[in-house]
């Protein structure tokens, strides 16, 4: 397995080919994980990434913050800060893309978060968005809100009471999907810092969450994340920092098993 997807954060998409994530305990360093999640096969960042399309124009003019693909309705969801809002403000613009790259419509989401990882869950014919909601003073979401995609329509968050918090004492949350082994992985701070818990998709679907299959410290990695995904045991982190010119950030793959850690970079 080589594919690997990779995304300029100029805001020229560029997706490729994978990424992974690990068995029981998500992550290099991981604190505490379950062996309820078996050991996967894994991505190989040593392999080379190759363009599915880039230079789309999206709604606005800023850069993307994250992606997330509906793998049955064959959509691509991009997120971007909203143009003329601050970067605190939480407000965010969701682009629906087809497969080919062609812009379809955008639906403005206000207070909202930093959409830095999201899902899309298809639902029937729809989209169904698990995004962070309810902004706090930085800019974070602060509780998960499932969102229906509706081009064309603005929607304030929802409060954080209203919403979703399945860590108890968790501060921020953002969520990604795994389609194939039909998990989801959540990221969040807590005051000890960040966390990783990794549910099954059913735990979304139905609003039951419980104890997570998997849950541990967010393991150290070079570089500063800026998104991530799960695929299998293995959690990928895409990291970057500010720069000119139209370097890429990088992709890293991170092991969940509790037992042996294993981090690769291309």
């Amino acid at each position: 397995m080589n594919d690997t997807f990779r995304f300029s954060r100029r805001g020229l998409i560029r997706a490729g080919a994978g990424v992974s994530l690990a068995a029981p305990g998500l992550g290099a360093g991981a604190q505490s994980a379950s062996a309820a999640v078996a050991v996967t096969k894994r991505f190989d960042l040593a392999e080379p990434s190759y363009d599915l399309f880039r230079s789309k124009d999206t709604h606005g003019a800023r850069v993307q913050q994250s992606f997330a693909f509906d793998w049955k309705n064959k959509f691509l969801y991009v997120a971007t800060k909203r143009s003329g809002s601050a970067e605190s403000d939480g407000d965010l613009c969701i682009n629906k893309m087809d497969f080919d790259g062609n812009y379809l419509s955008y639906m403005h989401l206000d207070d909202f978060g930093h959409g830095v990882a999201f899902a899309a869950v298809p639902d029937g014919s729809d989209t169904e968005l698990w995004i962070g909601c309810a902004a706090n003073s930085g800019g974070y979401g602060t509780a998960l809100a499932p969102i229906t995609y509706r081009g064309g329509t603005t929607l304030g968050s929802p409060a954080a009471s209203a919403a979703y918090r399945p860590i108890a004492g968790a501060s921020e949350y953002t969520c990604s999907v795994d389609p194939v082994y039909e998990r989801m992985i959540v990221r969040y701070h807590t005051s000890a810092g960040k966390r990783i818990a990794v549910y099954p998709l059913s735990a979304f679907t139905t609003r039951s969450f419980g104890t997570p299959p998997a849950d541990f410290k967010q393991p150290s990695i070079p570089g500063t994340a800026q998104g991530y995904t799960l695929y299998g045991s293995y959690m990928y982190f895409l990291t970057g920092d500010a720069y000119p010119g139209d370097a890429l950030p990088r992709a890293t793959a991170t092991r969940t098993s509790p037992a042996s850690t294993s981090t690769r970079a291309p």
